[in-house]
């Protein structure tokens, strides 16, 4: 890991313009609600912060329903930076509650929706924001979709 200073908005941005393509075919709307206020530099290792946000940004468009939205937020929470992603799609199921970080591991639901992949993303992310001393967690709802956290301090 190489920790540098890095804006962490221009890091949402580039990972939002990497999958537009994508989220176009799939007619999927990307909103990234700016924060209203300063978020200070972070102080990451950008390309495996990219690989964590990027690997949750495609999650959500694969799990969306057609046409519809993923919403991304970033705030500043004491002494973190907090991103959440939210998609508009697959429910996390009871079984998968206390394993999704676990490697290898896909959702019965999330296999039924979409057949292939390697049950290594969620994990992967994990370790990266734990390597930074931060937090990752979800909520999904039957009303909602699933919502995707995860907090990095602001200076490590």
């Amino acid at each position: 890991y190489s920790f540098e200073s890095v804006d962490i908005v221009e890091l949402v941005d580039n990972a939002i313009f990497n999958f537009s393509g994508e989220a176009y075919v799939r007619g999927i709307e990307i909103i990234f609600l700016k924060p209203v206020s300063h978020i200070p530099k972070g102080m990451i290792d950008k390309e495996k912060i990219l690989v964590a946000m990027q690997n949750l940004l495609e999650n959500a468009i694969k799990y969306s329903n057609m046409h519809g939205k993923v919403f991304i937020t970033l705030n500043e929470r004491d002494e973190f930076i907090q991103f959440a992603i939210k998609d508009t799609g697959v429910v996390i199921s009871e079984e998968g509650k206390d394993k999704i970080f676990e490697k290898f591991y896909r959702d019965p639901d999330a296999q039924k929706k979409e057949a292939i992949g390697s049950g290594i993303g969620l994990y992967t992310v994990k370790k990266i924001i734990e390597k930074h001393d931060g937090k990752i967690w979800f909520e999904s709802s039957i009303d909602g979709g699933t919502t995707f956290f995860f907090t990095i301090p602001i200076s490590k």
